[in-house]
């Protein structure tokens, strides 16, 4: 028999996240033959990939029950106006939207993030369901499939199957999917934001590390879905909320999430919490502040804010670390922000209530917390 055997060299990330600088493939004759990580030559390569094989994408580490999927139109069809994004539909008709990038860096990042915002916002909301579906049966037969067959291997009802699509659209739930090579603890951190701010919208981020041997051709692929399933946000009470600090975090961030539910309560914001992050947002749901209890880190969104307004957060955060920010959803430690409470505190607050009110400058206040 043949198979994988374990790893030489191994990197783990800020999240705990595994990922093996290289694996050994056993071929039946006893040979070893060592595949090493190496990130996929083109995006398209990449997307061709996940659009021929959409199973690489873990789906089984997302749900209880692993999705099925079907491609309704490839992102080098050019209908999404997107390149490297491309949807898909599951056996429970939810519309997916997968997106692939080779590199981490900042630009990809707000790239990638940005288009599938948009696409799910503004391009799948206007698609009549009539033309998603004959959209569907157009790229099943350029395929070579037979679109009603595909049809039957993931629902008993095709004929209201389009119909559940077009519900599930309406009621704003979708998937989103962010596919690459590398570990990217910033995305990983945009993404669980956004599932906090998008329910019953999911986000989810795929690493799909692609092990080669240079002499002898083939691949790989080790998919993985780091940290936790999508999370859902419910509103509690303060009364508790430093209970969902887990026993390795540092009592700073337990004191942290009870000032942020103080002033949640005095500012008449939201207060919501998951079971690792607890989060202040505006009515509408847009997230402005979250501590991440698990890992001792305070978070502001960008997401919503203008440019003056995303500028003066950068800059009072900047103040709390030595660290470089992430231009989206910058994160520094909650002990900092414990030691700076009143000026972060008056921050958000200045935030919460709109755009037209002067920002004080960044020197800690007189105030107590």
């Amino acid at each position: 028999m043949s198979g994988l055997l374990g790893q030489d060299a191994a990197h783990v990330d800020a999240w705990g996240s595994v990922m093996l600088e290289r694996v050994f493939h056993l071929g039946a004759d006893g040979s070893l033959l060592p595949m090493v990580a190496t990130p996929y030559p083109t995006a398209h390569q990449l997307n061709s990939l996940v659009q021929t094989h959409p199973e690489v994408v873990a789906s089984e580490q997302m749900s209880t029950q692993p999705r099925r999927w079907a491609l309704v139109l490839g992102s080098d069809a050019g209908t999404t106006g997107r390149q490297g994004v491309s949807l898909f539909v599951d056996q429970e008709a939810v519309p997916t939207l997968v997106s692939t990038r080779v590199a981490d860096d900042e630009a990809q990042r707000r790239d990638a993030i940005g288009q599938i915002l948009d696409l799910a916002a503004n391009g799948l909301q206007r698609w009549p369901v009539d033309e998603l579906r004959a959209t569907f049966e157009t790229t099943q037969r350029r395929a070579g499939f037979n679109p009603e067959t595909v049809l039957d291997g993931l629902t008993e009802d095709p004929e209201r199957f389009f119909g559940a699509v077009e519900g599930n659209l309406a009621a704003g739930r979708i998937r989103m999917v962010l596919v690459g090579h590398d570990r990217s603890v910033e995305l990983r951190r945009i993404a669980e934001l956004l599932n906090d701010q998008l329910t019953p919208a999911e986000v989810y981020v795929v690493e799909l590390t692609h092990y080669v041997n240079a002499s002898r051709g083939g691949a790989v692929l080790v998919p993985g879905v780091p940290g936790r399933t999508p999370i859902t946000a419910t509103h509690l009470a303060t009364d508790g909320l430093e209970d969902e600090q887990p026993p390795s975090s540092a009592p700073e961030t337990g004191q942290l999430v009870r000032l942020l539910g103080e002033l949640a309560e005095n500012a008449g914001l939201d207060l919501t919490s998951s079971p690792h992050t607890v989060a202040v947002s505006m009515g509408e749901g847009q997230v402005l502040a979250s501590v991440d209890v698990e890992w001792g880190t305070f978070s502001m969104s960008l997401v919503h804010l203008g440019l003056d307004d995303a500028d003066e957060v950068l800059r009072v955060l900047a103040g709390l670390t030595r660290a470089r920010l992430d231009a989206v959803v910058p994160s520094v430690p909650a002990a900092r922000v414990v030691d700076r409470w009143p000026e972060v505190r008056d921050l958000v607050v200045r935030l919460a209530s709109g755009p037209q009110v002067s920002v004080p400058s960044a020197r800690p206040s007189s105030d107590s917390a």
